[in-house]
């Protein structure tokens, strides 16, 4: 089981598939000990974009800047706040915080989580990448030293732990490679 997110309340975010220090202290203590825990919570994602925070603030700051700028506009009761995003024709409100990174607002489906955030498309200290694509670069990290990984062990974690079928030798994996990078620190071009 992962730990419990940490984002205040009522915040609901998944920082699993949206924050890369959550997941490197995750696999602090994951790591090759407990790959089952790791792949029954890799396994509820589906393979759709997803925007991936690599900036500063932790998932706590994050939750603490959004309900700041919500106080800030006298939004932060849920009814008032519910009013607010379902007033926009698209159902949802971004905000930016104070690292300039921008977050996308939802409705949350529980009273105790009516926030529901993720990062905005594109924002500034995000990637967009596919789910796919980072759920096998954090198996990559969890069970491999190395710090660029060759489409062998790409395709070792696709097939054994993914069930997906492998990259072409010749195929393009820049896109796991990207957020390989952010894991371990490589230089970032094209982020």
């Amino acid at each position: 089981m992962l730990p419990d997110i940490k984002s205040p309340p009522p915040i609901a975010f998944n920082p699993l598939k949206h924050h890369i220090q959550w997941v490197k202290e995750l696999l602090d203590t994951f790591r090759r000990e407990y790959p089952n825990s790791l792949l029954t919570e890799l396994d509820k994602g589906n393979n759709l974009l997803c925007d991936y925070y690599y900036g500063d603030l932790d998932v706590v700051e994050i939750g603490w800047e959004i309900i700041k700028r919500l106080k800030e506009k006298d939004l932060f009761d849920r009814g008032r706040y519910t009013t607010w995003i379902n007033s926009h024709v698209s159902k949802f409100r971004n905000l930016v915080i104070k690292d300039g990174s921008e977050w996308t607002l939802l409705t949350g489906d529980e009273d105790r989580s009516y926030i529901h955030i993720h990062p905005a498309r594109y924002s500034k200290n995000t990637i967009r990448v596919r789910f796919l694509a980072l759920k096998t670069a954090i198996l990559l990290k969890a069970m491999s030293n190395k710090p660029i990984p060759e489409i062998q062990d790409v395709n070792l974690i696709r097939t054994h732990y993914l069930n997906v079928s492998p990259v072409k030798e010749d195929g393009n994996i820049s896109h796991i490679l990207r957020v390989c990078a952010l894991f371990s620190r490589l230089p970032q071009a094209n982020l």
